[in-house]
């Protein structure tokens, strides 16, 4: 089976709602999920992850959350994006989750998942981020050039990263429109994560199917 890789930054820390929909909606699809920072360190919620203001004042649903983040067992045990980049893994995904409030610049300024992302982009695989996770695709780049440029990209909320991602190329849609889909780019600002991760895991499920019936059909497939 082909991992999804989700990339975490250390440095702005994730939004817990949208790693814990995204990671349980690829889960239940069937995907095994890795998870990978920079330098393999722990990255952490950030500091509005349980607050009202993201997931109101129900206590329960506080507790849950937290709850749910106690059981991705990889979180502790994160991969390191720049030993990734140096050797072979059986990837088809990757998944760029950041702060609601701060730019990952660690990500932002990562050779080796710039590495990691051509690397699926050549093999067609999918490329998703959500909110400022899309700061983490800026290091894609082949020649020079952004790797992403031309491509029409959910619009997220810092105007810095919005400007940054004009800047390299980027199309962006209007705030209405919460994901965009312009493969093999996956995007969506924080409200549209749920959504984002339901079409992200589909799409890999319908792709696995196809790449199971090709192979019952043909003896090239081993």
């Amino acid at each position: 089976m082909s991992d999804t890789l989700i990339v975490l930054s250390v440095q702005s820390g994730f939004d817990a709602s949208t790693l814990v929909n995204c990671w349980f909606t690829l889960v239940e699809q069937g995907r095994s999920v890795t998870v990978a920072t920079p330098k393999g360190q722990i990255a952490k919620p950030d500091e509005g992850s349980f607050s009202a203001a993201r997931i109101g004042d129900d206590i329960a649903r506080r507790m849950n959350l937290q709850e749910q983040l106690e059981h991705l067992d990889d979180l502790e045990n994160p991969r390191s994006l720049e030993r990734l980049s140096l050797v072979s893994i059986n990837l088809d995904s990757v998944l760029l989750i950041g702060s609601p409030d701060n730019l990952p610049q660690d990500l932002q300024e990562s050779t080796a998942l710039g590495n990691i992302l051509k690397r699926v982009n050549a093999q067609n695989g999918l490329i998703g981020a959500v909110g400022n996770g899309m700061a983490g695709l800026l290091p894609a780049r082949h020649e020079g050039n952004w790797l992403f440029a031309g491509y029409r990209l959910a619009r997220p909320d810092n105007a810095m990263l919005c400007q940054q991602l004009q800047e390299n190329g980027a199309g962006l849609a209007a705030l209405t429109e919460p994901v965009v889909i312009d493969p093999p780019l996956f995007t969506a600002g924080e409200e549209g994560a749920v959504r984002l991760a339901a079409e992200f895991a589909r799409t890999l499920k319908r792709r696995a199917a196809l790449d199971k019936n090709q192979c019952g059909s043909s003896s090239s497939c081993g």
